[in-house]
């Protein structure tokens, strides 16, 4: 339980470092990064729990650092909630993706990525869509599947930083 409460709390201060991607309110962060990169390389289970916990400080990081800067608006409080089902949608397809995948041939782990990222993303554009949030009224497909491409491919890169670095594994001994 204390590694999902320190990655929470890193993911969440690391969300506040985001990237613009495109010309609509559509960013990168790096809080989702932080907690798939820590899930892959510690093995962290359960997805669903460590996810939704995440998401939740993530919320309420991005909430403190509103009030803190006279920002906060219910409206802005209502958008940052849907974060947690960013989170928590990301956490869901990735335990199907990759922790159940029982495949024989399996695809590579940037893939499955992918494919988690987008789909949360979509879970997350499906709900402000009904909510009528227009953070994402000009975002493309486009600019969503490069995100998710470009975040898949840094949470592969911290993984691998981490094995090679802090564990100190060498190739034959990483998952490959």
């Amino acid at each position: 339980m204390l590694k999902i409460v320190i990655v929470a709390l890193a993911s969440a201060v690391a969300s506040l470092v985001n990237i613009p991607v495109g010309d609509s309110g559509f960013r990168i962060s790096l809080g989702i990064v932080v907690m798939v990169a820590a899930i892959i390389a510690l093995k962290i289970r359960p997805v669903i729990w460590t996810s939704f916990i995440t998401g939740m400080a993530v919320c309420l990081m991005r909430i403190l650092v509103a009030s803190l800067g006279g920002t906060m608006t219910p409206a802005l409080a209502g958008n940052f909630l849907l974060e947690v089902f960013f989170y928590l949608s990301y956490g869901l397809f990735y335990l199907l993706q990759v922790v159940r995948n029982r495949a024989i041939y399996k695809i590579p782990l940037v893939v499955s990525l992918v494919i988690c990222d987008a789909g949360a993303n979509a879970v997350e554009y499906f709900l402000r869509t009904l909510f009528a949030s227009e953070v994402w009224q000009n975002t493309s497909l486009t600019a969503i599947l490069l995100a998710a491409f470009v975040r898949s491919v840094v949470i592969v890169l911290f993984v691998w930083a981490f094995e090679t670095w802090v564990l100190r594994k060498t190739p034959d001994q990483s998952r490959g």
